[in-house]
């Protein structure tokens, strides 16, 4: 019989697929921009002067936006100082998602140690909600590891070989952080005249961008 057969069977076996799983609470939703927020680090990349540099992705696990912080070192301090960056021009998210990183377990870590009960009491604040991935399980965190991947495209095609100074990096990754929440969030169809993307949570003012530089003419 054929379905004796072990040959047949295995030349006939079909890939197995794995349901989807449903998307975590938090990401359904409703909240505020930034208010549920997954991280990770990239790098480093090299400067002009042979110096180093990483870039911190911050990314709004509901509306998509993306918050991008540069940093000359991967320590736990120097997260901390970008982390507070973030909150003074995002706002002070509820629930923060990483990876096992060790900047982010010292954060965390370092969070433990303050006295919530005397800042809830006197300032009427409560901790961030801190959420790890499994370890070596980096598919849990896909939401922010897909952007990295943007980012990191984006980087190449503009830099190439080239090497920039820390001030024209930063530059060039809030031009990157400008067209990736000008991105579309969902399909646009050919008459649709709206085309949603997360710069629309973030701000009224259309982004008009000045031309290329390659196709401005004296005129």
């Amino acid at each position: 019989m054929k379905r004796n057969c072990v040959t047949c069977k295995r030349l006939t076996a079909q890939h197995h697929v794995a349901p989807e799983g449903s998307l975590p609470l938090e990401r359904i939703s409703l909240s505020r921009v930034f208010e549920t927020v997954g991280m990770d680090m990239d790098g480093p990349l090299y400067c002009s002067d042979g110096s180093k540099c990483w870039i911190i992705l911050f990314t709004c696990a509901v509306y998509r936006a993306v918050h991008l912080e540069i940093v000359t070192s991967c320590s736990t301090d120097y997260f901390l100082l970008a982390f507070h960056h973030f909150i003074c021009r995002r706002g002070r998210p509820s629930t923060v998602s990483t990876d096992n990183g060790t900047n982010f377990e010292g954060a965390n870590n370092f969070f433990k140690s303050i006295d919530w009960k005397k800042v809830m009491l006197t300032f009427e604040t409560v901790p961030i909600h801190w959420k790890f991935n499994p370890p070596s399980a980096p598919w849990w965190g896909g939401f922010w590891e897909r952007l990295i991947r943007e980012v990191k495209k984006l980087l190449k095609r503009t830099l190439g070989n080239r090497k920039l100074t820390l001030t024209q990096i930063e530059n060039l990754l809030f031009e990157i952080e400008a067209v990736l929440n000008s991105r579309p969030l969902t399909y646009i169809g050919a008459d649709d005249a709206f085309e949603p993307s997360a710069a629309h949570f973030l701000t009224e003012i259309p982004n008009n961008s000045l031309p290329e530089l390659d196709i401005i003419t004296p005129e």
